[in-house]
């Protein structure tokens, strides 16, 4: 019982961290650049990859069999790579390249560190529902 109390507790502070952690990113977004586009696409993106970076950092602590799953997507590298894509779009705001060329660029970045963290960080060991 222990171990499903702690796997429901992990999926509740993973989903609550989900939820509130792209509220930063899309106030500092509208804040500074008054940007309903870009507050609204930060909110979605990094609110996805806090989600799925902390189900991976929780998976973490449990074993590992060596597999992940077919055809699946891999947590840590949707969250690592949308976060880092998130970074980027406020980065690219930062440097007043325009709101949809600082998105694309996000993207971009989310894209590219998502096949390559794929590759990069070991599985998790069991296949979870996506929310």
């Amino acid at each position: 019982m222990g171990s499903e109390a702690d796997n429901g507790q992990t999926q509740l502070i993973a989903k609550a961290f989900g939820v509130t952690g792209g509220v930063p990113f899309a106030a500092v977004a509208y804040v500074l650049f008054e940007s309903y586009l870009l507050a609204g696409v930060l909110l979605v993106t990094e609110g996805i990859g806090s989600y799925y970076l902390l189900t991976y950092v929780f998976a973490q602590n449990e074993e590992v069999d060596g597999h992940g799953s077919p055809g699946g997507i891999h947590e840590g590298a949707l969250g690592f790579g949308l976060s880092i894509g998130s970074v980027s779009m406020l980065a690219g705001a930062f440097a007043d390249v325009g709101v949809p060329d600082a998105i694309a660029g996000g993207l971009l970045v989310a894209t590219v560190a998502y096949v390559v963290l794929s590759f990069a960080l070991p599985p998790v060991k069991e296949d979870r529902a996506a929310l």
